[in-house]
Order: C-alpha cells, then structure tokens, then sequence
C-alpha cells in the first residue's frame, strides 16, 4: 500500500492488461514475444516457457504462456496473445511499483501499430502471518467496508462492487484457512475498449492503488496496521 507494513507484508503486485481480442496467428504472437523480450533483456535477461504456452494461439481465454524474469526474480511479466501482466514479489512502495510498469507498458504497447485495450486490473495480493493475534482479532467483521457490506466469517469472503455503469470493479477476497495466517486480496478492474495514452494508463493506476488502499484499511480493526 502507500506505506510498507512491517506486519503486513506483499506477497505480489500485479498490473494485468488485455487488448481487444483479434485474429493473431502464431507468426504474429512471436514477433511481438520476442520483439518484447529483446527490448527488455537487459533488466529481464530469463525467459520460460508456461503451460499455456502449449495451447492453440486462438485458444478462446487469454493465456499467459511466456515468463520473463529479472535478474533475481523478483520483478516479472507473463504475456500471452494480447494479454500482458507486471508483476513485482518485492515490492518497495508504490512508486516504485508504478515506475516498473511505466517502463514496461510503454514498450510494450509500443509494439502494437494498432491496439485497443479491452480491460486493465491492478491486484494486491496480502499474506498476514499472524503470532499471538487471532484472526478474530485483526479482520475488522462489523465495520463497513468500501464494497458496502460486512465481513462475517474468518472462513472465506468474496465481495464484489460494481459502478453504475459496470465498467469499474472492486473484487476483495479474504481467506483464513489456518488459525495463524489471512490472506486479504483485492483487484480493481475497469472495462475500456479504447486506446489509452501511457499518461491515462498511470493516472488509473493512481486511482486502482487509492480504491485498494482504501479497502485494504478498512479490512482490519483499527489500530491493528500501525
């Protein structure tokens, strides 16, 4: 979130983007792989290959079938045809984050003579590891969060907020499988079909990290992040 909580850490960060789906063949899809992984192999230097890489290229769901590592690999992407995700295991702040994805996204997009991007998420995946706290102690059941309902069981929880116009979504998933750990995992996502500037691309970031941050405080007792 905006601040690093000692006793909160990330397991993973993501920016997943999707273009309007289009007739690619398999020809086109390496171009733009291996187009991608020639302009960032100086800081990404590991390619592997994912099962879904074994899929047909018309295959009808997104698939991520390529993984681009760092050099320690703890900052990666996963692209499959018209879809890209960034993901960091270390995040360092959101600024940080934000600077990783400008990097990638322009040169990524840069690719595409033509492109419409069809849906854009960001998710923040949290892990608690809790010692003398019960999960009864920490997740905030009676409060109200920002998706307008109450977290009433330490089990598992889905919520869900939509916009008016249903372009906009707020997903948060809490799960306690075990007495010491909570994971608390929240996407925003928003429905686009449209071409998108870089500079509106991180100006929606901005706005997805505000909307998590906002739910992800409001998950828990007060007092219990500080």
């Amino acid at each position: 979130m905006s601040k690093i909580i000692k006793n909160t850490p990330l397991k993973e960060v993501l920016l997943e983007i999707k273009l309007d789906s289009k007739k690619t063949t398999p020809i086109d899809y390496v171009l733009v792989l291996n187009k991608l992984i020639t302009k960032v192999k100086k800081d990404y230097p590991e390619v592997l290959s994912l099962p879904g890489a074994s899929f047909p290229i018309d295959f009808p769901e997104p698939l991520s079938r390529h993984r681009i590592l760092s050099k320690d690999q703890k900052r990666l992407m996963n692209v499959g045809v018209n879809i890209l995700s960034i993901n960091t295991l270390d995040y360092k702040g959101y600024e940080n984050f934000k600077g990783q994805v400008k990097e990638i996204v322009e040169i990524y997009l840069d690719l595409f003579k033509d492109y419409s991007i069809s849906r854009i998420g960001l998710r923040y995946i949290n892990i608690l590891d809790l010692k003398k706290e019960k999960v009864k102690d920490v997740l905030a059941y009676d409060n109200p969060n920002p998706l307008g309902k109450k977290i009433t069981s330490s089990e598992f929880v889905n919520l869900y907020k939509y916009s008016e116009n249903n372009q906009l979504l707020l997903k948060q998933s809490i799960n306690a499988p075990k007495p010491n750990n909570v994971s608390v995992d929240i996407d925003y996502s928003k429905i686009l079909n449209s071409r998108e500037s870089l500079a509106r691309i991180l100006e929606w970031l901005d706005e997805g990290h505000d909307r998590i941050e906002e739910a992800f405080n409001k998950s828990f007792v007060e007092g219990y992040l500080k």
